[in-house]
């Protein structure tokens, strides 16, 4: 083809894709999206659609998350060892239903539908809580919360819109939880102070209604891989149809021997202790600035907003860093980082207690980089029927096992010997599992990227 044939079409193309609808309806006609998808950038409009979307969850989260520990210390009077259980049946009822909703997202073929029946059964247990006034009737609420958690299913229905080839751009569409996250924690930090926590649940009731409201009217019932599946499974219009059905169905076994591969296991295992880690400080770092160092609700929030500093730059960068540094490295600098944060803490006193913002900024490295390797590293080793699944699988580790046991086991240490001893306990930690991961890395050539590259050699080159 000539220059000016060339030129044309490269015309024609962008044309189409600024005239294309922000949401295409999932018609059998755009069964070709994906494959679109794989072989240019993925449409700007449908990225900013996603990006409001993490955007506003991540406000809508900042609203509660970590003031819900004020809350239970400072309006509930609560001791560490009640809050440690809270926290942890959080998770730990979590363990259960997380794989159990992305199962269900992936037998029904909808993701919308499972994350709009989660998240507002979820809402309203919350706000059930500002009536609840005993520890049983908080524990109830909590449960209840727990059992409509669904943390995996929008960020697979992302995955599934970027496709293998831009998986890495998922941290410049994450990274937008990350700056809502850290702005609305630092303005609800002073609303609390002065208002109380009435408006903490008004506010969380608005922005989660927006959330649901914005993704029932703006998100397809199905991407477009799921409808084409969908569609294969309920076409009954030709003679072998029933045993297409049957075909096509998902098999459970090939999910569970995709997780008990070793390597899958040990991964699993690095994310839940690191997972333990993070949801410590989450339960037990603001009980330990206002009991111990009488730090006040207000720096509280500055030190949630001070965790996105780092946090927002890996986001952004998450496909070169994915492609210099690999998986491995960013998994040990996420521990690094960890180890560095936890023994800070043990050496803060009333008149620094202002040091722990500058500690915060590790939180964003630690998360943020041990986020962006699971995401990819799930999504490269998932099978394709099971993608959902798997990564309501690392959710679970993650939040639901490290962190359903780190908040328990923590709050018996703090009550026991205190905040400093707990601390101190969960650096050394992680500490010695970076030891291990570098020694089976560097020393035995059995590293996270060396199992990717024998999965998917030509994604891992």
């Amino acid at each position: 083809a000539s220059d000016h044939e060339r030129d044309e079409e490269e015309i024609i193309q962008n044309h189409l894709e600024l005239t294309e609808p922000l949401l295409p309806k999932s018609d059998a006609d755009d069964d070709n999206l994906e494959e679109e998808v794989e072989d240019n950038l993925p449409c700007a409009s449908r990225m900013l659609f996603f990006q409001s979307i993490y955007f506003l969850s991540g406000l809508s989260a900042s609203t509660w998350g970590r003031f819900g520990i004020v809350y239970y210390d400072q309006v509930k009077h609560l001791s560490s060892e009640e809050i440690g259980v809270l926290q942890g049946l959080l998770r730990l009822v979590g363990f259960v239903t997380l794989p159990f909703w992305g199962y269900i997202a992936d037998i029904i073929r909808s993701r919308k539908a499972v994350y709009l029946f989660c998240n507002s059964l979820s809402m309203l247990s919350l706000l059930s809580l500002s009536k609840a006034q005993t520890f049983p009737s908080i524990l109830g609420c909590v449960i209840s919360m727990a059992s409509f958690k669904s943390s995996g299913v929008l960020d697979a229905h992302v995955l599934d819109f970027l496709g293998e080839k831009h998986r890495s751009l998922y941290g410049k569409i994450r990274l937008m939880t990350a700056i809502s996250w850290g702005l609305g924690a630092v303005v609800m930090g002073w609303i609390t102070d002065e208002y109380g926590f009435e408006w903490n649940f008004l506010l969380f009731a608005i922005m989660m209604s927006t959330v649901l409201l914005v993704t029932a009217f703006g998100l397809p019932a199905r991407s477009k891989k799921e409808q084409a599946q969908y569609d294969r499974l309920n076409n009954n219009g030709n003679q072998d149809g029933e045993m297409e059905e049957i075909s096509d169905q998902p098999r459970i076994c090939t999910l569970i021997s995709s997780v008990l591969r070793l390597p899958v296991l040990l991964w699993l295992t690095e994310v839940a202790v690191i997972g333990a880690g993070m949801s410590l400080v989450d339960s037990f770092l603001f009980v330990f600035l206002q009991d111990d160092l009488k730090g006040s609700t207000r720096l509280c929030g500055y030190s949630v907003g001070v965790t996105v500093l780092f946090e927002v730059p890996v986001f952004h960068y998450s496909k070169y860093l994915l492609k210099e540094w690999g998986h491995d490295v960013l998994f040990v600098v996420a521990m690094v980082a960890y180890v560095i944060r936890a023994f800070g803490y043990t050496l803060l006193t009333a008149s620094t207690v202002h040091w722990v913002l500058a500690l915060e900024v590790l939180h964003g490295i630690t998360f943020a980089c041990m986020w962006i390797a699971s995401v990819d590293y799930s999504a490269r080793v998932a099978p394709e029927e099971w993608s959902t699944s798997f990564q309501s699988v690392l959710s679970m580790t993650m939040s639901c096992v490290g962190g359903g046991v780190g908040p328990i086991i923590g709050g018996i240490i703090m009550e026991k010997y205190g905040a400093e001893a707990m601390f101190r306990g969960m650096g050394l930690a992680i500490a010695i599992v970076t030891c291990i991961h570098l020694i089976a890395w560097l020393g035995f050539r059995q590293g996270h990227d060396a199992f990717l590259h024998r999965v998917s050699p030509n994604e891992s080159s």
